[in-house]
């Protein structure tokens, strides 16, 4: 931890969403490696993960794929946490939730499930500048940290998603953020955030993080640490739009996108 007084208050426990949004995580990364061990296009997966209340820890998850390699099932051995799913392959294609999918629902589950505990705190910061912090972890532990006055420290653990709140009026990411925004997509993490009273944004991504998403991220880090104007912040993010392969960023002002 780089400052362990910048974190006053911190909470670990698990919820059945954090278990199924890790869940998501893990077989967005296995979809992620069949593809480029086989080159299969096409992956689906059972139309239960789609949803928390039709999905239960520990259950088998069948991923469908055509044609389906001799070795499939030995590539995914030890690959996902038993307490989340256990899986089996069929040869079929068209069933259920395709890999390109999967990313939306995490990114809705991101929405429904940490923004929405952390809109919640955000009139706290506002009024006493404490800031809260919120992550899913990989086997969907959630931890949430309150931070000191501006600030909240984090330690590095690998997390499927993150997120803070912001004072009012300060929605946007810090090149701090980004910093260490960068270090979670790099680990394979899938979307982070910044929630304020009346306001949010998040990072998150749709696709394989590549080379062409960590410039983008980088030049996006750096042009916010320069950036004076709001010509120079709608610049900055229509270039970051433009570069990234990937990654997403979207904005939200009473709960409507913006853009």
């Amino acid at each position: 931890m780089e400052n362990a007084v910048a974190v006053k208050e911190h909470r670990v426990y698990v919820e059945k969403w954090s278990l199924w949004m890790a869940l998501l995580g893990h077989l967005i990364i296995l979809g992620e490696d069949l593809r480029e061990e086989y080159g299969a296009r096409d992956i689906y997966f059972d139309e239960e993960v789609g949803s928390p209340s039709s999905w239960r820890p520990g259950s088998t998850v069948t991923v469908y794929m055509y044609p389906l390699p001799s070795d499939a099932e030995e590539f995914a051995e030890d690959r996902i946490p038993g307490e989340l799913a256990s899986i089996t392959f069929r040869e079929t294609g068209g069933l259920g939730i395709h890999l390109d999918d999967l990313y939306g629902v995490f990114y809705k589950a991101y929405i429904d499930h940490i923004a929405s505990r952390l809109g919640k705190r955000a009139p706290v910061t506002t009024m006493r500048r404490i800031e809260y912090y919120m992550a899913v972890a990989e086997k969907g532990e959630v931890v949430e940290l309150e931070g000191d006055v501006d600030r909240v420290t984090i330690p590095y653990f690998k997390a499927w998603a993150t997120g803070h709140t912001h004072p009012a009026g300060h929605c946007m990411f810090s090149p701090k953020d980004l910093e260490t925004a960068r270090s979670m997509f790099m680990a394979g993490g899938l979307a982070t955030g910044v929630v304020a009273e009346g306001c949010l944004v998040i990072l998150w991504r749709r696709g394989l993080f590549t080379e062409e998403d960590l410039d983008a991220l980088l030049d996006l880090q750096h042009g916010l640490k320069h950036a004076r104007r709001r010509e120079d912040l709608t610049r900055i993010l229509q270039e970051f739009q433009k570069a990234s392969r990937s990654l997403v960023l979207t904005a939200m002002l009473a709960g409507l996108p913006i853009g």
